[in-house]
């Protein structure tokens, strides 16, 4: 469990960004990525 937690931190250092928040932001990416990738799967479907 400290493996990430010591690699976010020169990251966040570097970035100026909280490990928390660029964290919840890529995950945010990541979700919104899936959605679009499913919506255009389904859509010759409908």
């Amino acid at each position: 469990m400290e493996h990430p937690f010591i690699f976010t931190r020169p990251l966040a250092a570097r970035s100026g960004h909280p490990p928390l928040q660029s964290a919840t932001l890529s995950q945010a990416a990541l979700v919104l990525l899936l959605l679009l990738l499913t919506a255009l799967a389904c859509l010759p479907v409908m």
